[in-house]
Formats: C-alpha cells, sequence, structure tokens
C-alpha cells in the first residue's frame, strides 16, 4: 500500500489489522450460530472473497473508458484553442503597434473603456465557444448535468482570456506576442503530466491551477472519473472524491475562479504600468 495506507481511511483500515480482526470475528460468528454446520461443515468466509469498498459508497462498474482518454481530451481542446488564443494576443497587440490606442487616448478614450471593449469583443466569441463545447460534452459525458457544464467551460474560457489580456499587456510586437504566448498557454498542459492530482496535496495542485489550461485540464480529468463511477458530474457530486488527496470538482471551480480575478486584476495593472514604443506609462506605485 505505500504512503497510502496512511492517507486514507481505506489503506488505515487494511494496514492496522482491523480486516483481519473482523474476518475472524465472523468466522467466530459462523460458528457459534450454528451457520458452519450448514453445506457440511464448510461455511466460511471464502479466502479471496473479502473485498471493500470506501463506506457507504453503493457498488458501481468501472467501464475505464474515461480514464483511458482523460489525457487526450484536454489535449485536444487545448490545441483547437491555439488558434483562438493567437488571434486574440494579435488583435490586442497590434492595437498598440498601429499606435490606434494612443490616438483613442488623444480623443478622450480612457484606458477602461478600451478594455471593455476588448473584453466584450473577444469574450462573445468564447462565450459561443464554451456554449457549443458544453453541448458536445453533453453527448460525451452522459451522466453529468449539461448546466454544471456550461458553467466549467465558460468560467474556463473567461480564465484563458484573462491570461491573454496578461500576455498582450507585455509586449509591443504582434509576431513576439504571439509566439510567446503561445508557448506560455501550451506549458499549462504539461504541468498536469507533472504533478498528478489524486495523490499530490491539494496546495500543490492550486500551484499549478494557477494557470489556466492546467485547472482547465484537471477538471475534464475529473469529469472523466465521475463518468467512469457512473454518476457523472451533478450538484451532488461537487465534492465528491475518491482520490487520496480529497481533490474534488469544487475546487477546480475555485481554482477557474481565482484565476479569472488574479489574471484580470495582473493585466489592469499592467496595462498601465509597462512601458510601450509610444505614450508614457504610469508609475508602478500609482494605485
Amino acid at each position: 500500500l505505500g504512503s497510502y495506507a496512511y492517507q486514507s481511511c481505506q489503506g488505515q483500515y487494511i494496514s492496522n489489522g482491523a480486516l483481519t480482526v473482523q474476518r475472524l470475528v465472523d468466522d467466530w460468528i459462523l460458528w457459534d450460530t450454528g451457520a458452519e454446520s450448514v453445506s457440511g461443515g464448510n461455511a466460511t468466509v471464502v479466502p479471496s472473497g473479502v473485498k471493500f469498498v470506501s463506506f457507504p459508497t453503493k457498488s458501481y462498474v468501472e467501464s475505464g473508458f474515461y480514464s483511458a482518454i482523460s489525457q487526450f481530451i484536454p489535449l485536444l481542446i487545448v490545441l483547437g484553442l491555439l488558434y483562438p488564443i493567437a488571434a486574440c494576443v494579435r488583435s490586442i497587440v497590434q492595437e498598440k503597434e498601429l499606435r490606434q490606442k494612443e490616438l483613442m487616448k488623444m480623443m478622450s478614450v480612457s484606458d477602461a473603456a478600451i478594455g471593455w471593449s476588448w473584453f466584450i469583443s473577444l469574450y462573445s466569441f468564447l462565450f459561443l465557444s464554451g456554449l457549443f463545447c458544453s453541448l458536445t460534452a453533453d453527448a460525451l459525458f452522459a451522466n453529468s448535468e449539461w448546466v454544471l457544464l456550461f458553467v466549467f467551460f465558460e468560467v474556463s474560457y473567461l480564465a484563458s482570456l484573462m491570461f491573454v489580456f496578461v500576455v498582450a499587456a507585455c509586449f509591443s510586437r504582434g509576431t513576439r506576442a504571439v509566439l510567446v504566448g503561445l508557448l506560455l498557454y501550451f506549458v499549462g498542459y504539461f504541468l498536469t503530466l507533472a504533478v498528478d492530482y489524486t495523490t499530490m496535496s491539494v496546495g500543490l495542485v492550486f500551484l499549478v491551477s494557477l494557470h489556466p489550461v492546467t485547472a482547465f485540464s484537471y477538471g475534464l480529468q475529473v469529469i472523466g472519473s465521475l463518468e467512469d463511477a457512473g454518476v457523472g458530474l451533478t450538484p451532488d457530486t461537487l465534492t465528491f472524491s475518491d482520490f487520496p488527496s480529497g481533490f474534488t470538482f469544487q475546487n477546480v471551480v475555485f481554482f477557474l475562479l481565482f484565476d479569472c480575478l488574479l489574471w484580470g486584476v495582473l493585466s489592469w495593472y499592467l496595462n498601465r504600468v509597462v512601458r510601450g514604443d509610444y505614450g508614457r506609462p504610469r508609475p508602478f506605485y500609482f494605485p
């Protein structure tokens, strides 16, 4: 059992000898009640017939299909998002590169108005993408509720858009911003391969989930594990976990919402203090 024996109730139940004592008590009950005399005196617990499940979890059959594809579904979706992410980064940076942003400021357009206009125009596309993805995922994850899938995809795409704003705020050349932005965005998937959310601490998982792609990938894997368990993503399973780490889908939603707030505030700050080719930035202590 290794470290699992000390990280879970099931592991401790097996390693501390409780299962052995329970077996002896069951055999004594069969002997004391006379049940042992049934079937020629061989009515005992079968040595190979002892198994355990998380109490009070109901019995279920694991198909294993979603576990087999859990690493590939996030990869395919992230690859499909690379072009929209690149287009968003290029559009925002080209506005600065062509001096259109400074021209609008000369016309008394505020930074807030420029930022909100970009947010509305870009998130309108990502909102529709999240809607279509949730409809498709509803067919793939048959036991999950569509509303929860819809919220999950929308929050994930919102966190990705905030990440795009941060990348765009740090560059004044479109080509360079796209290359670096795509590299940084795609790195988030490989963080899920380095940190296993099923066994490692929730704190470490939270640290790597500051990248929106990592949190999104973890969410898809948790949904797949719930589908394998035959329950799917429902309001009753938001806090359900059978992993030694205790990681749940509720943790995923919290991580994504925190990413939206973190990257959103950071983009607001960097857009005002990072020096560009034109205009004058504010001092780093301006708030």
